[in-house]
Parts: structure tokens; C-alpha cells; sequence
């Protein structure tokens, strides 16, 4: 790389600067694609569906109507977030779509970018060679997330930002990030498994239970208890409901094209839930290194969607990030690079435009192939972190972190 582009990407504007255009541009496009028609009614929807969705239950959260039927008067498919998020989405849903989809596709660039620069100052394994590269190709999946007016990129940015924060002792900030990504998408939950890595775990268990209660408790500054309650219980039986009839682009997804039948999703769930927590669960009693813990993260993230009976092509974003980090970490290496080239090719350009058609369609699409890359990234990942935990005389000093 050039003295001048090497400066030109350091600059401290560059990459806001990228991902305001970004934002510009994929919100441009929602706004400017003619309105689609669903086969299932007769009714013309935007193209920025998904944020008419998060807008919509705003309204419909005030006015004590259920958040979980369908409004196929307003727009197609479900919402499938918590009463909290539907009552922070106001902030975007007082003002015209034009604004509010260029700030809210804002708000998701810049946590994403927020997120990584956080992540990258805090490893133990600075990366800042690389750190254009990260975000160049990182950039690709993003897009495809604001395309889509969704919220993967921001949940993302919190997971990677709060993970920062918990390293520089700033643990109060950190919880209150997580149980923020919980309260937007419920696999968020399981980022409190970082708590099991730090110190003073009696204090941030109190920490997660009040910024828990507090973010609960927001709908009742405009709903009564029965009326939160009732919506609750709408929210969980829709839950149920959407678990039995979709596999997503998914680990799940991908056996059931595979070999279809073969497997119950649940308990595939189970078993990654399993694999995912046993070294997490040996961090209560070991010394771990920031870049372990990095890692840990990282492949808490890819579960968060290989796992994920409803990951669609936009959710890719939050393991698409971590995984970039680490194979750019481990570059030399020809399994990585092999890596590298799938994930790019399978996974991020796949969806695009620059994905022959035709391959898409006829491998791609039926087989679930974009999750593939990030299956065995996964699987590598978490092999690397069981080989740390059962290796013996593992005795690697653990980083000090204050308490804020």
C-alpha cells in the first residue's frame, strides 16, 4: 500500500466518511426501487419493508394493539422484536422514512465501524496492517445488511464495542450493551457469557439485572402492567411459533438440504449451545488473555447465526465481522486463505449481483451454502479454544481490569 493511501485510510474521517455514503446510498435505494406486491396479498409494500416494520410497531405499541399479528395494510412479514425495542424505535418513527431510514441506516455503519475500531485497540493482537483490509471487506457484508434496513449490523457493533469496554474495565457500559442486543434479538442473550471471563462477577450480575429490569420496563411508561403482560405472551407464542416453520440460512438449514430429515433442529441447537458454553464455562476458573477472550466472542457471534433458525442473508453481517478478523489474524496459513476465498465468495458476494445467477440458484440458494464457510470457521474456532482450555500448564497471566 501507498504512503498516500495508507494515510488516506488512517485518516480519522475516512471510514465515517464511507459509511455515511454507504448509509446515503443503500437508503436512496429503498426509497427510490418501486413498491413490490407479496403472492400472498394484493397490497404494494416499499422497499425499505423492514423499516416500515420497526416504524409501524412504534404506533401500534401506543396504541395497545398487538405488536406480533400481521398489518398487511401497512406492510408484510412480522415483527419480531421486544415491546422495549418498539418503543426506542420512536425515535425514528416521528420522523418522514426519508430522515429516519438514512439516521437509522447511520446508526447501524457507525456502531458497526465503532464496534470494530473498539475491538481492534483492545486485542492483545493489534491487527493495524490489517485494519483496512478488515473493514474493506467487512464493508461488503454491511451493505448487504443496510440494504435491507435491518438491525444486524448495529447488534454487531454493540456485541464487538462492548467487549471493549468490559476489557478496559468499563463493565456497567458493557453489560448495559449486551442486555441492549438481548432486548433487540433474543440470541443476544447469550453474549452474557462473557461475564464468566471477568472479574467481579457478584457486582456484574447485579449490574445485568437492573440495566435488565430498567429496559423492561420501559413499555410501561406507556402501556399498564396487564397490557405488557398480554403483549409478552404474544411475543412467546410467536416465538414458538416461528421456531417450527423455518430452518434459515443455518447449520440447521443446511442438514436438512442436505439430509433431509434427519435431524430435529432442537436438538442440533442444544448441541452447539453445548459445545459453544464448555469454554466459557472454564474461564470461571482459568486465566484467560484478551485474545482469548476476543476469540471466544468471536465464535459466540458466528453461533448467534449459524444457529439461528430464522438467519437470513442481512444477519450474516454479525458473523461475517469476526471472522474476517481472524482469518486475516492467521493469514499465512493456507487453510485460512483457502478460508478466506470461501467466505468471500460463498457467503459475502453470493447474494450480489457479482454471484453468477445461475450458480446461485441452482447450489447456493437450495443447499443453504452461505453458512457453510461460516459453520467451519466455527468449528475451527471453537477446536482452537478447546485446545487452550484442556492444554495443560495453561498459565498465561490474565489482564488486570479496574472496576469503573
Amino acid at each position: 500500500m501507498n504512503t498516500y493511501a495508507s494515510r488516506l485510510y488512517k485518516h480519522r474521517f475516512f471510514w465515517p466518511l464511507i459509511m455515511a455514503t454507504m448509509s446515503l446510498a443503500a437508503s436512496l435505494q429503498s426509497l427510490w426501487v418501486m413498491s413490490f406486491s407479496h403472492s400472498q396479498t394484493e397490497h404494494l409494500y416499499t422497499a425499505y419493508n423492514n423499516y416500515v416494520i420497526f416504524k409501524q410497531s412504534f404506533f401500534h405499541l401506543i396504541h395497545h394493539q398487538s405488536l406480533y399479528i400481521l398489518y398487511p395494510d401497512e406492510h408484510w412479514d412480522l415483527f419480531k422484536y421486544s415491546p422495549t425495542f418498539a418503543l426506542i424505535f420512536g425515535a425514528w418513527a416521528m420522523l418522514p422514512d426519508s430522515i429516519g431510514l438514512l439516521l437509522w441506516n447511520f446508526l447501524n455503519a457507525w456502531v458497526w465501524l465503532k464496534g470494530i475500531r473498539v475491538w481492534q485497540q483492545n486485542s492483545s493482537v493489534n491487527i493495524p496492517s490489517l485494519a483496512g483490509w478488515w473493514l474493506g471487506l467487512g464493508t461488503l457484508e454491511l451493505l448487504t445488511s443496510l440494504q435491507n434496513e435491518q438491525s444486524n449490523a448495529l447488534i454487531a457493533g454493540l456485541l464487538m464495542w462492548a467487549w471493549g469496554e468490559w476489557e478496559r474495565g468499563s463493565s456497567s457500559r458493557a453489560i448495559g450493551m449486551i442486555m441492549t442486543v438481548g432486548f433487540i434479538k433474543i440470541f443476544g442473550w447469550a453474549a452474557l457469557l462473557l461475564w464468566l471471563a471477568y472479574p467481579n462477577k457478584g457486582r456484574n450480575f447485579l449490574l445485568g439485572l437492573g440495566w435488565g429490569l430498567l429496559l423492561a420496563a420501559l413499555p410501561l411508561l406507556v402501556m399498564s402492567p396487564s397490557v405488557y403482560l398480554w403483549q409478552i405472551q404474544e411475543y412467546l407464542r410467536m416465538l414458538e411459533q416461528d421456531h417450527s416453520l423455518s430452518y434459515g440460512i443455518s447449520l440447521m438449514g443446511f442438514l436438512e438440504k442436505t439430509m433431509p430429515g434427519l435431524w430435529n433442529k432442537s436438538v442440533v441447537l442444544i448441541v452447539g449451545l453445548v459445545i459453544m458454553m464448555v469454554p466459557w464455562l472454564g474461564a470461571i476458573r482459568r486465566t484467560t488473555t484478551p485474545k482469548h477472550r476476543a476469540l471466544g466472542l468471536a465464535a459466540l457471534m458466528i453461533w448467534m447465526v449459524i444457529f439461528n433458525h430464522k438467519a437470513e442473508s442481512p444477519t450474516f453481517v454479525i458473523a461475517v465481522t469476526p471472522s474476517l478478523w481472524w482469518l486475516l489474524l492467521h493469514r499465512d496459513t493456507p487453510f485460512m486463505r483457502w478460508m478466506l476465498g470461501a467466505l468471500l465468495v460463498l457467503t459475502v458476494l453470493s447474494p450480489t449481483d457479482l454471484f453468477p445467477a445461475s450458480l446461485r440458484r441452482a447450489w447456493v440458494e437450495p443447499y443453504n451454502l452461505k453458512a457453510l464457510p461460516c459453520v467451519i470457521i466455527w468449528m475451527r474456532m471453537q477446536w482452537e479454544l478447546y485446545r487452550e482450555l484442556f492444554q495443560s500448564g495453561n498459565s498465561s497471566p490474565e489482564l488486570v481490569v479496574q472496576a469503573d
